[in-house]
């Protein structure tokens, strides 16, 4: 089993458990674009070695060994990957495969020296959240016990609202400039309501919504998405949802933009509020008749 093998295995089980809180053996040999049945031979070896459990058929998890060597794999990455876009200019279609090429290099101490550079970001450039190391964990834990013990979901939240502040707080100006949409939320905290970040083809008509993670395995659906404007930290209303795996239709700052389907599974958004107003019903209803149902003959 080579390194790299390892690597790319673990990267991806990471992504596929933070997003679903589980990995299916179908979804990890999509992603990593591989038949099934060799996922299957390379999770029962990362299953001898310690580094996954089985949940229950067809599905696995990380284990505490196997979460660790997988965030210091995907804090690496993702650190290169906002030192490319912020310092070398790198586009966001262009980030994933050279800092996939770029990781294995990156010493401890770079990545420490990278991580100050840039002003502890809590974020890549697609939005996806950047590890924090055992010694920032530490700090945080330390803060929810200093604490007045009220209630445990008071300390809770007052402990992710101290972390938050601290975070964003020792952010530098110098990535404001480009980086500003990936500041987002603190590190560990979940989507407004405590539920976690939902695919964008998931969320009903008339939702409105903010762009939390951008999918970076495609280079041309990234590359896609930032032509069309949907970037980390920007707003959208879903004003229609065309049925039969129909575009999404979004409502944004320069106007409607109808999003594939395809395209809209590679978006993973927080839910900012269900209503719908008058306005937006009248905007489904204008849609060009072209993207709508045919009316019943």
């Amino acid at each position: 089993m080579s390194k790299n093998a390892i690597t790319n295995y673990l990267k991806a089980l990471y992504t596929e458990e933070a997003s679903k809180g589980y990995v299916s053996t179908g979804s990890l040999a999509r992603r990593l674009k591989v038949s099934t049945a060799t996922a299957s031979v390379m999770l029962r070896r990362l299953e001898t070695d310690g580094v996954v459990r089985r949940l229950h058929r067809g599905s696995v998890s990380l284990t505490p060994k196997g979460r660790a060597s997988a965030e210091r794999i995907v804090r690496k990455h993702r650190l290169v990957e906002t030192f490319l876009y912020e310092v070398l200019g790198y586009s966001l279609e262009e980030l994933h495969p050279e800092a996939a090429a770029l990781e294995a290099v990156v010493s401890d101490r770079l990545e420490e020296r990278i991580d100050t550079y840039l002003g502890y970001p809590e974020r890549d450039p697609h939005g996806h959240r950047i590890p924090p190391t055992r010694q920032r964990r530490r700090k945080a834990t330390k803060a929810a016990e200093s604490l007045p013990s009220k209630s445990d979901s008071t300390i809770t939240s007052q402990a992710g609202l101290a972390f938050a502040s601290n975070e964003i707080g020792r952010t530098g100006d110098r990535s404001s400039s480009r980086r500003g949409f990936c500041s987002g939320p603190p590190t560990g905290l979940k989507a407004k309501g405590g539920g976690p970040y939902r695919r964008l083809d998931a969320v009903s008509e008339g939702s409105v919504v903010r762009v939390s993670e951008l999918d970076d395995e495609e280079e041309d659906a990234v590359s896609r998405l930032v032509t069309l404007g949907i970037l980390p930290n920007r707003r959208f209303r879903i004003t229609h949802i065309e049925p039969y795996g129909g575009p999404v239709w979004l409502e944004g700052d320069g106007g409607m933009i109808p999003l594939a389907r395809g395209l809209a599974q590679r978006v993973r958004v927080e839910v900012l509020s269900k209503e719908v107003s008058s306005k937006n019903q009248a905007l489904a209803h204008r849609l060009p008749e072209a993207g709508r149902r045919n009316p019943r003959r």
